[in-house]
């Protein structure tokens, strides 16, 4: 395979979409109130978190493979390319939230118009993960409240403002990616830096984006295997990006494996049942298994989605509910918010009040299905036609 521009270029892997479905029904299922209920009765099935850890080492994943293959065939990258392509993916299925759930609210309910205001600035401008975690330190009031999902989309946005900047940084500087050195700026110590960052800002260090290097740094990694697997002849002999001998080869072996892929998603399955945010052993043990158990996953669907497998999340379910995911994942919370009345406090346990919880959730889902698939057929994808202009 010659490194050509045409040759080396990030397609599409209808497979990734699914992966990308299913951490957003793991946000979904997290802020359900079926969940929620379990969760009273059995101290389980609150971990849907995981969902947006999966998101991350995911973005680290598609954008490290997208720019290094850019370097690849240009020597260069195209700054302004890259952040209006982001800018025109990211930007109309949030404004249309606020505009839609936020706004109107400004002008019926004039008592909370600052708080909105406040909020919609935060959102708007991809800084709420700021304010939330200062609010830890300062005053609860400060907290953001509505559109207060954002705060991972905020984290994904400064990684992509700062992330290009590094990447050809290091094409410049001759970084040997595997190199030990490499390896332990990019994942060793933000992994010693997320415990103690616990220790210095408690749960505040779960919006902080210093430590997310980590995951983003895994989905950098496994970019990176995916690429010499996938273009052999153009990664071989590149000292920056290239695998050393027979690394990516023994990865592909011992990922395809069935065990594997069954340790693989048993680890996701039994994060999402058993994990609980600010629990210090969470962030001792907990986050750093999720990253690795995502990046192993991320890695055999892309690989089994090139020659059209890779199970259910081939499926076109899946993968259309992947291609909507960032409207599901902006509509949800808000969605879900102003239908919290329309829920009665249970006060029972039994299995009446779960049945109901599990009834108006799917009520909500299929809601906020409708929205995201409507926002993405006529509101984003007129934006992302757009983006072709920008290649």
């Amino acid at each position: 395979m010659s490194a050509t521009g045409a040759t080396l270029r990030f397609q599409h892997n209808p497979a990734l979409d699914g992966l990308r479905a299913l951490a957003v029904l793991l946000v979904i299922w997290q802020h359900s109130h079926t969940a929620t209920l379990l969760y009273r009765k059995t101290g389980f099935f609150i971990g849907g978190f995981i969902g947006v850890d999966v998101f991350f080492v995911l973005s680290g994943f598609l954008i490290s493979s997208i720019l290094i293959l850019e370097i690849k065939a240009t020597g260069r990258i195209e700054y302004r390319n890259f952040y209006v392509r982001r800018a025109l993916g990211l930007i109309p299925a949030l404004m249309l939230g606020l505009a839609l759930f936020l706004v109107p609210r400004c002008v019926f309910q004039p008592e909370l118009r600052s708080s909105l205001l406040r909020d919609i600035a935060y959102a708007a401008t991809y800084t709420t993960n700021i304010p939330r975690t200062l609010a830890r330190f300062l005053s609860p009031d400060t907290q953001p409240f509505y559109f207060a999902h954002t705060w991972s989309l905020a984290i994904e946005e400064q990684f992509y403002l700062a992330f290009p900047l590094f990447l050809f940084g290091a094409y410049r500087r001759r970084l040997r990616f595997f190199s030990g050195a490499a390896a332990l700026r990019l994942l060793v110590l933000p992994c010693i830096a997320l415990p103690l960052s616990f220790l210095l800002f408690r749960e505040g260090a779960y919006d902080f984006p210093v430590w997310r290097i980590g995951q983003f740094g895994l989905g950098l990694y496994a970019g990176l295997i995916y690429l010499n697997l996938r273009h052999p002849d153009a990664f071989a002999s590149d000292p920056i990006y290239g695998a050393p001998a027979g690394v990516a080869a023994h990865v592909r072996t011992a990922l395809s494996a069935p065990a594997a892929r069954w340790l693989t998603g048993t680890a996701i399955l039994i994060s999402a049942c058993v994990c609980r945010s600010g629990r210090p052993e969470m962030y001792v043990i907990g986050f750093p298994i999720v990253s690795l158990a995502a990046a192993a996953m991320i890695l055999q669907v892309a690989l089994a989605g090139i020659s059209g497998g890779s199970g259910m999340f081939a499926s076109p379910v899946m993968t259309y509910l992947g291609r909507i995911s960032y409207g599901l994942y902006v509509f949800t919370f808000p969605i879900w918010q102003i239908t919290e009345g329309c829920f009665r406090k249970e006060t029972v346990n039994g299995g009446a009040a779960l049945l109901r919880a599990l009834a108006g959730d799917t009520v909500l889902l299929a809601a906020t299905t409708a929205v995201a698939a409507l926002s993405f057929h006529f509101v984003e994808t007129p934006f992302l036609r757009w983006k072709r202009n920008f290649t």
